[in-house]
């Protein structure tokens, strides 16, 4: 993984945290590999149940 790509997982981490809404959205294209890191990241994701 390079620095580039650490540096965006950690801007999605932050935005999870966040735990903004976002009514918004772009037409901008998410990459598969993102797509993929979003989910293993919320599969791993301590939930108010556990």
């Amino acid at each position: 993984m390079n620095k580039e790509t650490h540096k965006s997982k950690m801007t999605v981490v932050e935005a999870i945290c966040s735990r903004r809404l976002i009514r918004n959205y772009t037409p901008q294209v998410i990459d598969d590999e993102m797509v993929s890191d979003l989910l293993d990241a919320a599969v791993h994701a301590p939930t108010a149940m556990h």
